[in-house]
Parts: structure tokens; sequence; C-alpha cells
């Protein structure tokens, strides 16, 4: 009966866990909030035929380049249906969730999760760095300093250039589907020039987290805080932001994996192309945190060309969203230990609540059928029970007649 009971008692743990996990994610509004999710990278592009190929010798060439030095250009405002961004081609200065506003109240303004704010810095940048530490500046191609989806569109681009006196041009591509979190940048690059250019790309995500108090009732400051990424070797794997100095420094090898900032509700993760190495590293700088991808290098004689596409989500933790987007992305939701079991439970609740379209409904049935699997435990115990009763008569006589013995 005690077997029996203990089950029970962690199936209601984990219906509650998903219960309350459900209703947060639904309510995140009400918590002051935010970091940052979600579409499908683009294949890996090829070279031109007529073109030779640049060489990639790996992710880790520059990982003791030179400080590139930040160059800014014009803010560009580009803008779908559930994300509104502030870019200037090298950095997303500002991302606001559209759907999810700071609070109940009509008229709420949404949740910033990217945002220049110095209080609140929090900042993702692609950029590409010579081998002497050169940073490329980016310059619009269009007249437009705004691009927002049109009705009947299924997608909103930018469109940026960066050249260097040596003859290198890169053109650059930052894209929005509608109904998606994920940022897709496509970068082009072919040398000009007589020379040969050398470099790699570094993406990077930097922030001032907020300081809270621990408190149980504030789901914020009792989940993670800090830096996660995932490699097809090592899975996925966390490090809070007080443990980024003690726990030494992450020089991580990493191709078809991702790395990025982690909270409660949100996520903001860079996801370079699958078949393309980068070095993930995370760094302190005083209160500002750091994690970067890193490479891979490029080598571009005369004449050659390099594209590459990467991925950044910057939205809700949407365990359906995260898992189209890139492999083990879907582990940022972090169940802890209680994966194995929360995981295939929160999947089913999620088809019920597709079934009949609300969380209570769902929860309801949801238990009812975890009871119905425990069922024929439920009856072993009760047919113990029974064969008890059966001898608990003799049992008594036994107890009265020899209970001092």
């Amino acid at each position: 009966m005690n077997q029996f009971r203990n089950l029970l008692f962690f199936a209601w743990i984990a219906v509650a866990f998903l219960l309350w996990q459900a209703w947060s994610t639904e309510h995140a509004a009400q918590t002051p909030a935010a970091t940052v999710a979600t579409t499908q990278p683009a294949a890996a592009s090829g070279t031109a035929a007529a073109v030779p190929a640049a060489t990639i010798p790996g992710a880790t060439a520059h990982a003791n380049a030179p400080a590139a030095r930040s160059v800014r250009g014009p803010t560009i405002s580009l803008r779908n249906d559930v994300l509104a961004l502030e870019l200037d081609g090298r950095a997303i200065t500002r991302a606001d969730l559209l759907r999810f506003p700071k609070s109940r109240a009509p008229g709420a303004a949404p949740v910033v999760l990217l945002d220049p704010t110095p209080a609140t810095f929090f900042e993702a940048s692609a950029a590409w760095i010579a081998s002497d530490g050169t940073d490329l500046a980016f310059r619009p191609l269009d007249a437009s300093r705004s691009f927002t989806l049109a009705p009947g569109q299924q997608d909103v681009t930018a469109r940026f250039e960066a050249t260097t006196a040596s003859g290198l041009r890169v053109q650059r591509s930052i894209t929005l589907d509608r109904g998606s979190y994920a940022v897709r940048i496509h970068d082009s690059l072919v040398n000009t020039g007589s020379g040969t250019w050398i470099g790699d790309i570094q993406r990077r995500l930097v922030r001032l987290p907020a300081v809270t108090g621990r408190s149980f009732f504030n789901p914020e400051t009792i989940s993670l805080n800090g830096a996660a990424w995932y490699s097809p070797k090592d899975k996925y794997e966390k490090r809070r932001y007080p443990d980024f100095a003690k726990d030494g420094p992450l020089n991580q090898e990493v191709r078809g994996g991702w790395i990025g900032l982690s909270q409660h509700y949100f996520l903001a993760a860079w996801i370079p192309e699958r078949d393309q190495g980068a070095l993930f590293s995370l760094s302190e700088r005083g209160h500002q945190y750091e994690v970067d991808a890193r490479g891979p290098q490029v080598t571009l004689t005369t004449g050659q060309r390099f594209t590459t596409t990467t991925t950044l989500w910057v939205g809700p933790k949407v365990a359906h969203d995260l898992d189209a987007v890139a492999p083990g992305l879907g582990l940022s939701l972090d169940y802890g230990i209680f994966t194995a079991i929360a995981k295939p439970i929160h999947w089913l609740l999620t088809q019920l609540h597709k079934l009949t379209g609300n969380w209570g409904w769902a929860i309801v049935l949801l238990v009812l059928l975890i009871k119905l699997l425990l069922y024929p435990l439920s009856a072993k115990q009760y047919q113990s029970m029974a064969k008890m009763r059966k001898f608990q008569p003799r049992i008594q006589q036994l107890k009265e007649r020899y209970g001092d013995d």
C-alpha cells in the first residue's frame, strides 16, 4: 500500500509541476522579466560553381585574436506579427515580444528581451572579425529604415552590406518569418581584392542580469538564470551566472549545437549552421556575462566566396517550437531530474490540451489516464489487503494468546 501511495504522490507532484509550468507560461507577462524563441535553420549554402570555394580550416583559429572594435551603423526596425526588432546589421539591440505584455492591464507594453537600457543591457551580435581584430561595419542597402510584415506576406527581410579597403564584400540579409521568433541571418562573402582575407564570424550574447532576491514564490529566482548549451556529444549543459568564473573557462568545439542565455520563461540562443564548427566560450566582465559561438575561420583568396546562415532564437520557451528549430533546443525547458517522466507527461498533456482546448480539463484527463495506467498496481494492492483481512481474526487471536511472549 505504501508503494502505491508513493507512486500516486510522485504522479501528483509531476502533474502539479506541469500545471504550474503551463500556467506560468500562459501568464508569463505578470512576471517582470525577460529574456528570449524559433524557426528552422536554413540548410548550408553552397558556393557558386564558377567560383573557387573558401578554405575553412576549423573553428578555433582565432580563439586568441585581438578583441574586435565595435562599429555601429544606422538603426533599422524589423517586425513580424510576434517580434519587433531594432538592429544595425551587426547587432540586434532590442527585441520586443509582441504577444507577451508586461502585465494584464489593457494596452500594456510588451516584454523587452534584448534591451539597450544600461541597467538591463542584453544584446545579440554577429560580427565578421579579420585576423587583425578589425570589425566590419554594415550599412543598410535599402533607403527605408523600417520593415514590417505585410498582410499576405510570409516573411520580411532587411539587407545590409559591409566592405573593406582590401576588397572583401559581405552581403547580409536578416529575415523574420510569420509567427516565428527565429531570426535567420544569411551572410555571403566574396573577396574582390588582390590579397587573401582571413577571418571568422563571432556570434555573441552579452547581458547584464537583474539582481533579484531568491524567493520560492517567484519562479524567476529558482529556475536557471545563466548559460545553456548543447552539443551532440555532451548533450545539454548549463551554468548559472555566479558559476561562470568558479567553474572555469569553457572552450568547446561544437558542430551541430547551440549556445544561449536562459531564464525561466525565455531563451536567447545562437544556432550556427549544422555542418560548420564553432568554438563555444563563456566569459564574465564585471557584472556583464557573455556567451560566444565563434567560427569557422574562413580564408578567401581572390575571387573566392563563402556563405553561411545562422539562426538566433529570441522568444518564449515553447516546447514544440524549440524542438523544431534545432536538436536539443527543447532541453532548455530543463525539467532537471524529472526529465525522464516530465517530457512524456508534458507531451501527453499538450495532446489533451489540443483535444479539449482547456488546460483544466486536460489535467483532469491526464490524472484519469495516470490512474488507469496504475490500476493494475492498485488492484494487486486491494487483493493483498483482502487477503490480510481474511487472516486478521487469526492474527488477533495469536496476539491475545501470545501477546506477552
